[in-house]
């Protein structure tokens, strides 16, 4: 392929720059040299000069002028070949046909070739017709038959021999005396170098360009994703570059596109490549080598990116975008292979990148400057929010004056407005018996020391005391130090009284669990009373307790469930568990959520069943026997409802028992098939008519001895967590004994036996317990049971919490224990395990009500509880003697309690409860009521 161009005149001679050779031909075919032709043409002029200066002398010796005509015929050719080949570039004359008549050395040095296989032939034909350019043919006639010229007619080829080079064609007609037709003479400059220099000039100016350019938007543009794509498309639209892009590379290693500019580029796959953490070859290079890498061969090099293909020959450069020691990303480009490899191309590209990440440097800069100012902005917004809405009481006094006081120190001053107290001293609002005592305070503070919280009595105007903790610290407000002074009312107790309350009624919620949980042997009866017990107390309608199939892979069963839609229970039993985020955890021995999982959000079972379903959310507690999960207890809320620790506590507390109670009945249903069901029937019905823990322990123990006939037998209750042996031990014949050994000794020297004794019992169901061991654990105590004893003594343990509990040990057999008889054992002990806890918590729950009873009568505090639903209404006994009745004689409900109230505060009242009912709103009210008697309070 070659690209032509030149310029034709009709002034019959070469027109040609300085740098190319000047050669005139006049009119009787002499070749003249002008004032700027080349070394060649300045020989040729020289040799001229001399003939001249011969003919002169030959003239001057009589010489006849024909016979001096005839030595210029003759001596002329001569010295127009000298010319021609002395010429540094090839020149060719060509016939009238266009034939090669004659060439220098230049031309065959240039192109290779000799003149045996290049004289003659035609000018198309030569150098293996490379010369075949219709718009050099063109002109060439134009210059024989119009007596034209070509001006330096530009052709670029690639020559099999010497390359792609660019050429300039110079062509004027001469005529010969000795030719009958004109000739032409045709020069050829190769121009290569300097089209290549005055490329890279240019290239080089645009690069220039660019980098003005960049700088210019450096300068105004302070968004970093525009200023990135401006810079792309500035290295574009100048010309320097094909095609640029800037990666990132972020804290996991991977980099990421931020700009990128050229249209025939797969920018969206290169993005998603780097997405997916696939490093390109390019950025591979600037991580592992310094500088500005070039890229020579794309298309092999960089196979896996998409871009490769899109090169079309062009080489690909890179440079890390480094400010310092941070290098936060790179620049690539692509450039013209001529251009790729020059320092000067180099240079500028590494410039631009230095540029660039001075520019992100500068920007991250101000983007920390200006994070940094809006902290503290915040800050201050901060301080002040927390000192005006603050609901702890707040004063700042500065000079013995107060200058600040918040609206919750205002309520606990007893004043409405501000200026009642802003400028009054401080000591002012102390109680006087208190103010010696708080300035000695303010004087230690403010010579340095440190002054902890502190308790004192606040005078009100109504001249009422108020006991607050007070802590105070130095500051500085307003320019002026100052002091900044928090308070707490330590009369109000309604904290400690909630805390009380909410423990009696998780202890009353564990109590009414465990004895429904205790009041069935029949699991699917006792799952559906643990929900009847259970959602109440979550403030919930809906609810079901699945079993796992033998894997995950198999359908749940729902054995009980309260407010479920049909649907939704056939969906429920019809998919696997395994895609269950709540239950597979839970099944695999995972812990319970922290909070509800909204039902939405389930890939278990479609949209369509849970819209259907009406469920918002709901949670999930696994019902655990001996670090086993037998099943689920699923709790759902049609609406968003508050689910706090604590609840998540009760439940898990409520899993355990239960899983407990399930396995306790599970057991039993594997005990029916054993004769001695009559055992257990007749053991629950005396472990349910009474509630004294000893009683109960005292029943198991002879009853399940005689059931399993064992003369000798000991049951170890440990109901402390914190003391790993036992206190006491019932015994068949001798009843409850004291262990003389102290607890502490136990602990402080215990034997090697001792040590994994209870570790044993919480792995294992049975262990066997042999005569010697049996000396060992109750010392001295039995020393006339020790002997009978025998080889087959067992010791059965209950577990909760994989903590021992209760421990039976029966012996004195003479034949081993079957497995019949352990299954009853395990039964027995178990389900009285289950009795024993419950009279344990009716003990603490009898006890928490009396210490709440109590407390609320010192503090002459009552507590109530309505149940809006069925407009049930419980009082506390102190809340009656705060109204003046009596439970025998008043009905507490909500109609009779809106009788009690003062007239004049009955509607604030009824108000006051239809805004907690209908927007949730706190119901904290003061009011007055009437007692019988007609006194008001």
């Amino acid at each position: 392929m070659c690209e032509g161009g030149g310029i034709v005149s009709s002034a019959g001679k070469i027109k040609q720059d300085d740098l190319a050779p000047t050669l005139r031909v006049g009119a009787a075919g002499q070749v003249e040299s002008g004032p700027h032709a080349p070394r060649g043409s300045r020989r040729a002029s020289w040799k001229l000069a001399q003939h001249e200066e011969r003919m002169k002398d030959d003239k001057h010796h009589g010489i006849p002028p024909r016979q001096e005509a005839l030595s210029r015929t003759v001596v002329a050719p001569t010295f127009a070949k000298d010319i021609v080949e002395t010429a540094r570039h090839p020149l060719l004359i060509l016939d009238a046909d266009l034939r090669l008549v004659s060439a220098n050395r230049a031309f065959y040095r240039t192109f290779q070739v000799t003149p045996e296989e290049s004289e003659g032939r035609l000018l198309y034909e030569l150098v293996n017709n490379q010369w075949d350019i219709p718009r050099l043919r063109r002109l060439l006639n134009e210059v024989l038959l119009q007596n034209a010229s070509v001006t330096d007619f530009e052709v670029t080829h690639d020559f099999e021999t010497i390359g792609r080079r660019t050429m300039l064609l110079n062509a004027s007609r001469i005529h010969h005396q000795e030719e009958a037709h004109p000739l032409i003479l045709l020069a050829i400059e190769d121009a290569t170098d300097r089209r290549r220099a005055e490329e890279r000039s240019a290239y080089l100016n645009r690069v220039l360009r660019a980098i003005r350019n960049v700088n210019q938007l450096i300068i105004r543009e302070q968004d970093r994703d525009r200023l990135l794509q401006g810079i792309c498309d500035l290295l574009i639209e100048t010309g320097g570059y094909h095609h640029a892009w800037i990666a990132f590379l972020d804290g996991k290693g991977r980099w990421t596109l931020a700009a990128a500019a050229g249209q025939d580029r797969d920018w969206a796959a290169l993005r998603r490549q780097l997405a997916q953490g696939e490093t390109v070859h390019c950025l591979r290079r600037v991580l592992a080598q310094n500088g500005v890498q070039v890229i020579h061969e794309p298309r092999s090099l960089c196979s896996g990116c998409p871009l490769a293909g899109r090169y079309n020959g062009r080489k690909g450069m890179a440079v890390l975008l480094r400010h310092g020691d941070q290098a936060p990303g790179a620049l690539v480009v692509s450039v013209a292979a001529d251009f790729a490899a020059g320092e000067e191309g180099q240079a500028l590209l590494d410039e631009i990148a230095g540029d660039i990440a001075l520019a992100l440097h500068h920007l991250d800069t101000e983007k920390a400057r200006q994070q940094l100012e809006e902290m503290v902005r915040q800050s201050e917004q901060f301080f002040r929010a927390l000192t005006e809405k603050n609901p702890a009481p707040v004063l700042i006094h500065s000079e013995g004056r107060v200058s600040y006081v918040n609206s919750s120190a205002l309520h606990l001053l007893g004043v409405q407005e501000a200026a009642e107290v802003l400028g009054k001293l401080n000591l002012d609002l102390v109680h006087p018996e208190d103010r010696e005592a708080a300035a000695q305070r303010i004087a230690r503070a403010r010579a340095g020391e440190t002054v902890g919280v502190c308790q004192q009595r606040l005078l009100r105007p109504d001249g009422s005391a108020v006991p607050v903790e007070v802590a105070s610290t130095l500051i500085t407000y307003r320019g002026a130090p100052a002091h900044l002074v928090v308070f707490w009312d330590v009369s109000e107790r309604e904290r400690a009284r909630e805390g009380l309350r909410r423990y009696a009624e998780e202890q009353k919620a564990l109590y009414a669990v465990t004895s429904a949980a205790s009041s069935s042997l029949d699991p699917e009866t006792l799952l559906e009373g643990l929900l009847d017990t259970t959602l109440p107390l979550l403030n919930s309608t809906v609810g079901w307790v699945e079993l796992p199939g033998p894997t995950l892979d198999d359908p749940p069963r729902l054995v009980a469930h309260r407010g479920l839609d049909p649907r939704f229970i056939a969906a429920e039993e019809a998919h696997p568990l395994r895609d269950c985020p709540v239950c597979a955890p839970l099944l695999t021995g995972g812990e319970a959520q922290t909070e509800p999982m909204l039902c939405i959000q389930c890939p278990r079972l479609s949209p369509q069943i849970m819209a259907e379903a009406n469920l918002h959310s709901h949670i999930g507690i696994p019902l655990t026997a001996r670090g086993q999960v037998l099943g689920v207890l699923n709790i759902a809320w049609d609406a968003p409802n508050p689910y706090t620790q604590q609840d998540r506590d009760l439940l898990t507390t409520i899993g355990r028992q239960v899983g407990m109670a399930l396995r306790n009945a599970q057991l039993y249903q594997k005990a029916r098939q054993v004769d001695r069901l009559q055992v257990l029937n007749e053991l629950n019905q005396a472990l349910a008519a009474t509630l004294d823990p000893d009683e109960m322990a005292e029943i198991t123990l002879h009853r399940l001895a005689a059931a399993v006939d064992a003369p000798l037998g000991a049951l170890f209750t440990l109901p402390d967590p914190e003391t790993p042996f036992p206190a006491r031990v019932l015994t068949l014949n001798r009843g409850w004994i004291e262990m003389k050994i102290p607890v502490q000794r136990w602990l402080e020297r215990p034997t090697p036996w001792q040590q994994s004794l209870w570790q044993d019992l919480r792995e294992k169901a049975f262990r066997p317990l042999r005569a010697e061991e049996l000396g060992l654990l109750t010392q001295e105590h039995l020393p006339q049971v020790v002997p009978r004893w025998g080889e087959h003594g067992l010791l059965v343990p209950v577990l909760e919490a994989d903590r021992p509990i209760l421990v039976l040990a029966l012996g004195g057999r003479q034949e081993p224990f079957t497995e019949e008889d352990r299954a009853l054992m395990r039964a027995v002990v178990t389900h009285a395990a289950q009795f024993i806890q419950n009279a344990w918590h009716h003990q603490t729950l009898v006890q928490t009500e009396s210490l709440l009873a109590e407390a609320q009568q010192i503090a002459h505090l009552g507590s109530w509880e309505w149940n809006v639903a069925s407009g049930a209404l419980r009082w506390s006994a102190e809340v009656y003697r705060i109204f003046g009745v009596s439970p025998d004689t008043f009905e507490a409900t909500y109609e009779n309690f809106l009788q009690t109230v003062h007239p004049d505060d009955r509607e604030k009242v009824i108000r006051a409860v239809e805004l907690a009912l209908n927007e949730g709103q706190p119901y904290d009210i003061k009011h007055r009521i009437l007692r019988p008697d007609g006194e008001e309070r």
